[in-house]
């Protein structure tokens, strides 16, 4: 009979740790389903009801290993119930990923791979049915069982050649995966029910009934249980599996590629907080075009990878891209003459102020100042400013197309962080030379807002204090 793969059990246990079924890769084995009496032994039913199970074929699984579900670690007890067999033997579990040979046609290779690293549970020959193990199980191991009649793990390991895996040998290691058994046939079988899992081994290999010692088929040679239900399926078969082992299957999982059996997410997109590169802002697109841990949405310097996202003037903007930017205006010589530009720009500890001529002209003369800043704009008494009086000037050689003025914040009083707004006044005397002779002059000022409404024509403007750090 071809062995079943699709159990579906009806009872549901909410518990600590929950242990799934998955399908045998290879399913050419007989089924065993119990019947009521057991063949005649009453004992499976004596241990089902002593754990308050139900004694019916729905509550009896046909599956041949198992997974540990949840994420890092799950503590998986076994209780050792009952022994009814002629036999004591060694009975425990294996990673069912370390083993690749075929159970069915390279059955010798198979049961030194599972063996090889396989963790004994019980030895019947040396403890008593009452004992319990305990084991720390990674989440998402598939696991299979294994026992080997009249002998411990250690024997075996020790003289694998002694044992007859291959034929129908009494002393041939037995195993939950059918197919790894003589004539494929099962040897195990299991109920699940009442929060419980109640195995039972068949210790004589079921392949020749006419031997000297067939088989009874009453699987009670060595019974243990398992303190939570087994579900016949791997509850992720048909969600996208559970690539992370978290316990979320994939198609749900907000985080499928990382341990995040939580799910939270902090923000509206799909994204959970353990993947999610702004936990906190939504992007569901993830962009991240600097290739730092930092979504585009939430990195402070999205162009420039900075991992530390330092902000040392807390304006927002991380220090690696905290540009400066320039204020250029005209320099206006003889009212309409674009003689130049004057561009002002600070950082985070200085004010710099460049007058650049162009078209031929050049500096002799530059006056500045910051007007109330200081003591205010020095005028006459109708209001037109005495460029003699500005606080800083400077005169310079024939010749000279580019001038600047730096200025130390903190010695104009100027706090970076508060981003104040200042005024500002620049005056130049502008010439054109040629053959070393001035053949042009002109009064010329930073464009800007005029001190008076009619006659002079002199400018001035205001400039904020940027907080920021880097000037390019």
């Amino acid at each position: 009979m071809i062995r079943k793969t699709t159990t579906i059990l009806s009872t549901i246990f909410m518990a600590t740790i929950l242990l799934t079924f998955s399908t045998a890769q290879f399913a050419n084995a007989d089924t065993v389903l119990h019947i009521p009496g057991h063949a005649g032994d009453p004992s499976i039913s004596t241990e089902l009801s002593g754990l308050g199970m139900a004694d019916v074929l729905s509550s009896e699984t046909t599956q041949t290993t198992f997974f540990v579900p949840g994420s890092g670690t799950t503590t998986v007890k076994f209780t050792f119930e009952a022994n009814g067999g002629a036999f004591v033997g060694s009975f425990g579990f294996y990673d069912v990923s370390t083993v690749t040979a075929n159970p069915v046609t390279q059955k010798a290779l198979y049961t030194t791979q599972a063996l090889g690293g396989a963790t004994e549970v019980f030895n019947d020959a040396v403890v008593n049915p009452g004992v319990t193990a305990s084991f720390n199980l990674a989440a998402a191991t598939e696991l299979g069982f294994f026992l080997i009649p009249d002998a411990s793990l250690a024997t075996y390991l020790g003289n694998p050649g002694l044992f007859q895996v291959n034929g129908g040998a009494d002393d041939s290691p037995l195993f939950s995966v059918s197919d790894a058994n003589p004539g494929n046939f099962d040897q195990l079988f299991s109920f699940a029910d009442n929060g419980n899992t109640l195995f039972g081994w068949e210790d004589l290999t079921r392949t020749d009934l006419s031997k000297l010692q067939p088989s009874d088929n009453d699987f009670n040679d060595l019974v243990f249980s398992v303190d939570a239900i087994l579900p016949p399926t791997d509850p992720c078969l048909n969600l996208g599996g559970d690539t992370d082992g978290d316990g979320v299957c994939d198609d749900i999982d907000c985080c499928p590629n990382i341990s995040d059996p939580n799910q939270v997410k902090s923000d509206g997109d799909t994204h959970g907080d353990a993947c999610d590169n702004c936990s906190t802002v939504d992007n569901e697109d993830q962009a991240n075009n600097d290739n730092d841990s930092l979504g585009d949405a939430c990195d402070n310097c999205p162009d420039h990878d900075n991992e530390d996202q330092a902000d040392v003037n807390t304006n927002g903007i991380g220090d690696v891209c905290d540009f400066c930017t320039p204020d250029v205006m005209d320099l206006i010589a003889g009212q309409t003459i674009d003689a130049g530009d004057v561009t002002i720009i600070n950082d985070g500890t200085t004010l710099f102020v460049t007058i650049e001529t162009q078209d031929g002209w050049s500096l002799t003369e530059s006056h500045l100042d910051f007007g109330d800043l200081i003591d205010g704009f020095p005028t006459n008494k109708k209001g037109n400013p005495k460029v003699g009086h500005f606080d800083f000037q400077e005169s310079h050689a024939l010749v000279t197309t580019e001038f600047t003025y730096e200025f130390l914040l903190a010695d104009l009083g100027i706090d970076p962080l508060a981003e104040e707004t200042i005024p500002i006044a620049v005056h130049t005397v502008v010439v054109q030379v040629e053959a070393d002779e001035i053949v042009a002059e002109e009064s010329a000022w930073k464009q800007g807002e005029r001190f008076v409404d009619k006659g002079n024509w002199a400018m001035f403007s205001e400039y904020t204090i940027q907080n920021c750090l880097i000037i390019l």
